[in-house]
């Protein structure tokens, strides 16, 4: 399950650390003569982990934390986008690099031809928690989950998906400089993405974009991205800080269903100006028909359609005013149905 770390007070205004001395009366932490800086420090990050500390400390430095489940990944997809409350899990911690690629079922291995639909959006705290920053609100500021929101609204558009088996990372994961460039270009319109930097072997958890913008002087045809004259370079540092994986109950290893979410903050760069964004994405796969017996894990027994639903979270950066009134909650929620076609070869 995700994991959201609170605090009780937002403001985290550090209050003085009362610790009983050996006569029993309470002195402040800095005073007590057992509590040298590096055991203030020492105590300072108990707290900070576990809300408790031990040696007579009876009231913590500050509120003190809470470490609240947050629901699976089916369960934040149910109610409307209006009304989805979905947390950032923060940044997931691990040493482990295959820990940090999000494994995909075997029955998802190979290449897809995806048909992805707008279904809805929604802010769940209030429109006034919309800005332009808000990943989502300009083309490309998610450009790894929804390169343009909106661009599926009147009619499905087409592009391709693919999952790799690698023997290296454990697993089925996604061929993202694949898929990044596919999703991008169908929903932009154009062939945007110039390049896509990835080495997961190296560091599964960052990769790194660079595609092109109409220059708003220029012409107005996307296809003239490709003239330099009449378009803009830009590249977003992607860094993959969070993944879970919920495969459905019953046999482990070929289940009919399984979610996964990701957590991404994107730097974005261009010419003239920059931003940060941080967005979720929430996507439950699947199988509605099977080739050969459903139970091989094989070519024969993979998934031929594979129906999804996608949601994607996006937040607000610590330097928005409402971002302590936000909680660490997603403020803008868009939603997305998908149907995967596998391309036999």
């Amino acid at each position: 399950m995700l994991l959201q770390h609170q605090f009780r007070n937002a403001s985290l205004v550090p209050r003085q650390l009362q610790c009983k001395s050996t006569d029993g009366n309470s002195v402040p932490m800095h005073a007590h003569p057992a509590h040298s800086r590096r055991t203030s420090l020492l105590l300072f990050q108990s707290i900070a982990m576990t809300g408790s500390v031990t040696g007579g400390c009876t009231e913590p430095a500050f509120a003190a934390p809470l470490f609240t489940q947050q629901p699976g990944i089916r369960e934040l997809l149910d109610p409307g986008p209006g009304n989805a409350i979905i947390s950032n899990p923060g940044v997931s911690w691990t040493l482990n690099k295959r820990a940090k690629q999000l494994k995909y079922p075997d029955w998802l291995s190979g290449t897809w031809e995806v048909h992805a639909s707008f279904v809805d959006a929604g802010f769940p705290l209030g429109k006034r928690f919309i800005n332009r920053e808000v990943p989502g609100f300009t083309k490309g500021s998610m450009i790894v989950a929804l390169a343009d929101v909106g661009a599926a609204m009147e009619r499905p558009l087409v592009y391709q998906s693919r999952f790799l088996y690698s023997a290296e990372e454990g697993g089925v994961v996604a061929d993202r400089p694949f898929n990044i460039k596919q999703q991008a270009d169908a929903l932009l319109g154009y062939a945007a993405v110039q390049s896509v930097n990835y080495e997961p072997l190296d560091n599964p958890t960052r990769l790194n974009v660079v595609w092109t913008t109409p220059r708003r002087s220029g012409s107005s045809d996307p296809l003239d991205q490709r003239n330099p004259q009449q378009s803009d370079l830009r590249k977003a540092e992607i860094f993959i800080n969070n993944r879970e994986a919920e495969p459905e109950s019953g046999q482990p290893s070929s289940p009919k269903a399984w979610c996964g979410s990701e957590l991404y903050r994107q730097v974005s760069q261009a010419a003239r100006q920059g931003a940060v964004g941080d967005y979720m994405t929430l996507t439950c796969y699947e199988r509605e028909a099977v080739l050969g017996d459903g139970n091989v894990l094989s070519e024969e027994g993979a998934a031929s359609v594979v129906s999804a639903r996608m949601r994607v979270a996006a937040f607000l950066q610590p330097q928005d005013p409402l971002f302590f009134e936000s909680g660490g909650k997603a403020v803008a929620i868009y939603d997305y149905a998908l149907r995967l076609q596998r391309k036999l070869t």
